[in-house]
């Protein structure tokens, strides 16, 4: 089992070098394509289509990840009640958004910021919330049957895709400017590609994945167990999203959406970065379930010292580029997401060595610590945010969410080293010989 987690995260951090590739490229040709004021409207509206995931969808892709993997409620029913969550989900938030469109309600500016309520708007954030509820689902079922071959193929064919229609769009507004010639019309064809990746997702997920699914279920030892596994993970994510998305609404209240635009250019770097990293963990939970305990705490300092390695030699790589690498890429416009990006960059760090912890914790159903560390990091987020933001703009912004990722790994990481025995240096710092290790049990016959 150690070679077949360790291959899968090889391979899958090697197909996730071109995907970071192609979503660097789909940023920089939506950022040319929208200007800052656009690409504050659409990290607003995204920003509101994962609260509602978040919010509807309970917390149900890590359970069927972790279920699926460990067998002890059949695959078929793992996949009806995953089925029913996302009827529901979605039914639930078009409803919603229906009643508060109609009924004037304040309570969409959640959504939607403020002056960019209009239908086609509306439109687009049922179609982003649509993408990532199912993709979610899908990314999870694979996980659990550990079929990451198809799911990196899937993802690669994706942000290609992506990237494809992007660039599509942003030659036509570039050179036939009559046909997109302003934000509505441009984001009512962004409406049509959330439809056709949704599609496509769909249709790869169906050629690969065991499609066996049962309504039968048992109260007590299905739907039970189910939802006391999502339930305090479910807790923690809505938390960790509050965490991690608080200070849109600060920025956009005190300074506006122009100034989100700035500054999500600096979270999306970090978050490529991210996106890089997450495949240790993510290979690694699914195979977590089903170790020992000595086998499972040797593979998981090991996954986190490379971990830590790896995410502190990116993020000093893109220190050292940042300042002239954003304004060429985005344009000189953009040179205001520079300053930011240096302090959420560090603070970035705190968060992917966390991401490794919560992993373990998932795996051993302990997602108590999880919701813990996400509660700690939610106050340090709204005190930080409260002091910084009306002050200091973006760059206060970036400066309070770094405190809060600090916060929230040093009290995963209490948790988990008080659980195994283990410290901080086993867990961090990269070994001469761990190197030797995979590379043995990447390649051995």
């Amino acid at each position: 089992m150690s070679v077949s987690v360790n291959k899968d995260t090889f391979y899958t951090i090697l197909t996730k070098l071109p995907v970071i590739l192609l979503n660097f490229l789909s940023s920089i040709v939506l950022v040319r394509m929208l200007g800052s004021e656009g690409k504050g409207v659409h990290s607003f509206i995204a920003n509101g289509g994962d609260l509602a995931y978040f919010l509807l969808a309970f917390n149900f892709t890590t359970a069927v990840t972790y279920f699926t993997a460990r067998q002890n409620i059949s695959k078929d029913k793992v996949m009806g009640i995953a089925t029913l969550i996302v009827s529901f989900a979605f039914v639930s938030f078009a409803g919603i958004i229906y009643l508060l469109y109609h009924a004037d309600n304040s309570v969409l500016l959640l959504f939607l910021p403020k002056g960019y309520t209009q239908s086609y708007f509306l439109l687009f954030l049922l179609s982003y919330f649509a993408y990532s509820l199912l993709s979610n689902f899908y990314m999870s079922l694979l996980q659990g049957q550990k079929k990451f071959a198809w799911l990196n193929l899937s993802d690669l064919t994706l942000r290609g895709s992506t990237f494809i229609a992007y660039s599509i769009l942003y030659y036509i507004v570039s050179y036939h400017q009559h046909l997109l010639p302003d934000l509505p019309s441009i984001f009512y064809w962004l409406i049509m590609v959330n439809i056709l990746l949704t599609l496509l997702y769909t249709a790869l997920f169906l050629y690969k994945a065991d499609l066996s699914i049962s309504f039968q279920f048992d109260f007590q030892n299905d739907i039970r167990p189910f939802f006391n596994y999502t339930f305090i993970g479910y807790l923690g994510i809505v938390a960790n999203f509050f965490n991690r998305r608080l200070d849109i609404w600060f920025v956009e209240h005190f300074h506006g959406v122009e100034q989100w635009g700035f500054y999500s250019i600096a979270v999306g770097l970090t978050g490529i970065m991210t996106i890089l990293a997450n495949p240790l963990g993510q290979v690694l939970m699914p195979y977590l379930t089903q170790m020992n305990q000595q086998e499972g705490q040797r593979q998981f300092l090991l996954f986190s010292r490379i971990n830590a390695a790896f995410i502190t030699t990116m993020t000093i790589g893109l220190l050292v580029v940042a300042h002239w690498l954003v304004p060429l890429v985005y344009g000189s416009e953009f040179s205001a997401s520079v300053a930011p990006l240096y302090v959420l960059a560090v603070g970035n760090i705190c968060f992917v060595i966390r991401n490794m912890y919560v992993a373990y914790n998932y795996a051993h159903n302990r997602v108590q610590h999880n919701l813990y560390g996400n509660v700690v990091a939610l106050v340090a987020t709204v005190i930080f945010d409260i002091l910084l933001i009306p002050k200091y703009g973006i760059w206060g912004a970036a400066l309070a969410t770094s405190f809060s990722y600090c916060a929230n790994m040093l009290y995963v990481m209490y948790s988990v080293h008080r659980h195994t025995q283990s410290t901080i240096v086993d867990a961090l710092i990269l070994k001469k010989q761990d190197l030797q290790q995979i590379q043995r049990m990447l390649f051995k016959k």
